[in-house]
């Protein structure tokens, strides 16, 4: 479907971050130099947004912005306490949350509710702050499409204020901007409640029962389960130290000296987790932290695809 999110005025999120942002000398650079170039975007809100995320000091200020409004327990209570049978519910807030966000409201739906486990909103992509990974498709403007096609881009968000390919000039995106991305459509189309670990989903007559752990028993309509990575297979057997999930590797990866005493890595998997995983062991993802090439390099690397049954 077309990018008509410039035709929407700012949500209540959205604004809190443009006001905060405007207020801190320090964070406004990106976005005060943006809106020189207004004329050329589709909208002001585009613009500024454009602005603070190319700016490093004004895209981290906005993300602890959203943090706290997404965090505030008042808010949280009152968001909650607002759903109903009438009322869609996602678990996970990640990619998929927010194209499914984007996609309703622009239809002409009611925001959905967004469950987040999690103290930060962006799923794998926003599971450190540094980059870890580059996304799979060039670096390139478009709408949703087929590989091969040269008019569309794979790394797009429907309806999202600002895409992926509007952060970054670099070949291939890193997984620190589509998590922008995705947090920032997520606070235009959906409400969201952060540290909300759903725990059961069970139907309730005509509506659904979700319980969350140390809340209050939610009542919905309908559940769109999108927690993807957050509950992966095994991670009752990841120990943290020598067998790890994806997303823990990834945390390992923005760590310092990631790669420090490992020779060897078997990584279980054929899908894009695995080969972000395969791209970081050889050293073709994004710089790992402190690493020393000399120093930091594996020497064999075991991939095992399975299939899941």
């Amino acid at each position: 479907m077309p990018d008509t999110s410039a035709l929407f005025a700012p949500s209540a999120p959205v604004e809190s971050v443009l006001t905060a942002v405007t207020g801190r000398q320090s964070a406004s650079a990106g976005m005060r130099a943006m809106m020189q170039r207004e004329s050329e975007f589709a909208s002001p809100l585009q613009a500024q947004l454009t602005g603070i995320a190319l700016d490093p000091p004004g895209r981290e200020f906005a993300d602890q912005v959203l943090d706290a409004y997404w965090s505030d327990q008042p808010r949280q209570q009152t968001t909650l306490a607002s759903s109903s049978t009438d009322r869609e519910v996602v678990i996970g807030g990640g990619f998929h949350a927010a194209v499914y966000a984007a996609v309703r409201v622009l239809s002409g739906y009611p925001k959905p509710l967004v469950l987040e486990r999690n103290e930060r909103v962006g799923g794998t992509f926003a599971m450190t702050a540094r980059p870890t990974f580059y996304l799979n498709s060039r670096n390139r403007a478009g709408s949703g499409g087929l590989a091969g096609d040269q008019g569309a881009a794979l790394n797009y968000l429907p309806g999202a204020p600002i895409q992926a390919a509007n952060v970054s000039m670099l070949e291939f995106q890193a997984n620190t901007d589509m998590a922008f991305v995705i947090r920032l459509a997520l606070a235009q189309f959906a409400d969201v409640v952060t540290d909300a670990r759903v725990v059961s989903v069970v139907r309730d007559g005509t509506g659904v029962q979700i319980e969350i752990a140390d809340r209050d028993p939610l009542f919905a309509g309908r559940v769109i389960d999108a927690r993807g990575l957050g509950d992966p297979t095994g991670q009752d057997v990841a120990n943290g130290t020598t067998i790890l999930t994806f997303p823990l590797f990834m945390q390992r990866m923005a760590s310092m000296w990631p790669l420090r005493g490992v020779r060897r890595a078997a990584v279980v998997g054929g899908g894009d987790s695995a080969k972000c995983a395969v791209e970081s062991f050889l050293g073709i993802a994004p710089q790992p932290f402190m690493a020393a090439a000399a120093l930091d390099s594996v020497d064999r690397i075991g991939l095992y695809p399975l299939n899941c049954c």
